[in-house]
């Protein structure tokens, strides 16, 4: 029974994500499945540029990597010492890759963040799908 339940809720969770449009805010309830360092394949560039233009998608991979993140997130360990502040950023979705999702986080919407988590341009997190969700929806 408990399986039933964990399946319906992963189903749910799936079947909310495919309404979801480029630009929609969503939240990260867990960040343990942030790829920092990922090298998007072949097969994904092909289903991204089905979602996204070729010029953001180039911008995905430039800043969708540690080294290209603000300082308070640029490592493991400095991600670990600041995981509530990445609560924090407001997010948006961007597009769906599989099991992952791309989300960004902009300058616009994160201008009042200063210090060390403070973004100099807009980056941008690939999620394992099942740690994002919609505002408004239960945990």
């Amino acid at each position: 029974m408990k399986k039933l339940v964990i399946l319906l809720l992963i189903l749910t969770a799936s079947l909310a994500l495919l309404a979801q449009q480029p630009g929609d805010e969503v939240v990260v309830t867990d960040f343990a499945e942030l790829y920092s360092t990922y090298e998007i394949s072949k097969q994904e560039k092909a289903e991204i540029t089905n979602q996204v233009d070729d010029e953001l998608l180039d911008e995905i991979k430039e800043f969708s990597t540690e080294e290209n993140w603000p300082k308070g997130i640029a490592t493991l360990d400095k991600r670990n010492a600041n995981r509530d502040k990445m609560y924090e950023y407001a997010l948006r979705y961007v597009c769906t890759i599989g099991d992952k999702i791309i989300i960004t986080a902009t300058v616009e919407d994160n201008e009042g963040i200063e210090g060390p988590m403070a973004l100099t341009h807009d980056i941008y997190f690939i999620v394992g799908k099942k740690f994002v969700r919609e505002p408004d929806e239960e945990e």
